[in-house]
């Protein structure tokens, strides 16, 4: 219930509103790496006349989705040649860090989104200001289990590639602040004084900060919005 409140909640409203942007409304919506489909459930508000459906390679969380309704691919999204241009929306969250082959992942994807449709990606990005900041001892740099983490460029140049003709990012993060901060409490790293002049500035300037990196792209939080 917390997840779904403080995760998959907003997440979908802010799907909503990038979609309402463009004056797009999906017919069918795919979510790749569903889970156990929260994602997907969040979604049915905005748009419940649409399709739903969940690329899924777990056996459990596979069987979820299908207890939920959804129509439910039991692989990985490369593997999953048979929903080629299924979906007007293809949406995958935290998955890219952990893929082998992100070519490979991002071509697999455009592959799934019908022709004038979106993909929306998401993961960690290199650039942002804690991981940077942090390096080693960054807490999102685990491998084998993540292993991916692009530059802006990177992440338009990946995409363009696998053949989509607009790709947009952000970084909306909201946390890079709040990670170097506790990361200064639980004295697991020296920051430079400069940062730590910032903290010591207060909530308010620690805000503004974060302020600051999202709207430059300089979280570590990164959204990828791509048009076929």
């Amino acid at each position: 219930d917390s997840r779904r409140e403080k995760i998959f909640k907003p997440k979908a409203e802010r799907i909503y509103n990038l979609l309402k942007e463009k004056n797009f409304e999906p017919a069918t919506i795919c979510d790749v790496g569903a889970g156990h489909g929260l994602l997907l459930e969040e979604l049915q508000p905005y748009w419940g006349k649409a399709r739903f459906l969940a690329i899924e390679p777990g056996k459990y969380s596979a069987e979820v989705c299908r207890q939920k309704g959804f129509g439910v691919l039991e692989k990985t999204v490369e593997n999953s040649l048979e929903w080629e241009e299924s979906a007007d929306l293809v949406t995958c969250f935290e998955v890219i860090e952990h893929v082998f082959h992100p070519a490979g992942f991002a071509q697999a994807i455009y592959r799934l989104v019908k022709k004038g449709g979106y993909a929306l990606i998401t993961g960690l990005g290199g650039e942002g200001f804690d991981i940077q900041l942090l390096g080693e001892r960054s807490r999102s740099i685990y491998p084998p289990h993540h292993l991916n983490f692009l530059s802006i460029k990177g992440f338009e140049n990946l995409f363009h590639e696998a053949g989509f003709a607009d790709v947009s990012v952000t970084t909306p993060g909201k946390l890079d602040v709040d990670i170097i901060r506790n990361a200064v409490r639980d004295e697991k790293a020296e920051i430079p004084p400069a940062v730590t002049t910032i903290l010591d500035r207060g909530d308010q300037a620690c805000r503004e900060f974060q302020e600051f990196l999202t709207k430059n792209k300089l979280s570590s939080h990164v959204w990828v919005l791509a048009q076929k």
